[in-house]
């Protein structure tokens, strides 16, 4: 299935700004070096369940790109997680 098929889209070459979009996930993605954010995440609770220290929050928002730190997670995405 296609994500314009997943998300109900007619035409995918006319997205609207600010649409939200549901993509499927690619079990390659799911490594040991990346994680899927779940629903209820926080980059500071998967900060403290991966590495067992929540202050590794800012490896998670520079190793990502993320704009606007934790305030930018949604359920389905995939995080990079530092190594180190």
């Amino acid at each position: 299935m296609t994500i314009a098929q997943l998300n109900g889209i007619k035409n995918p070459n006319a997205l609207a700004v600010g649409k939200e979009l549901t993509i499927p996930r690619v079990s390659h993605m799911a490594d040991v070096n990346t994680y899927v954010v779940q629903d209820g995440d926080t980059l500071w609770a998967i900060a403290e369940e991966k590495f067992g220290d929540a202050n590794r929050l800012a490896a998670l928002v520079e190793g990502n790109s993320l704009p606007n730190g934790a305030n930018k997670i949604y359920p389905g995405m995939a995080i990079q997680l530092p190594e180190n």
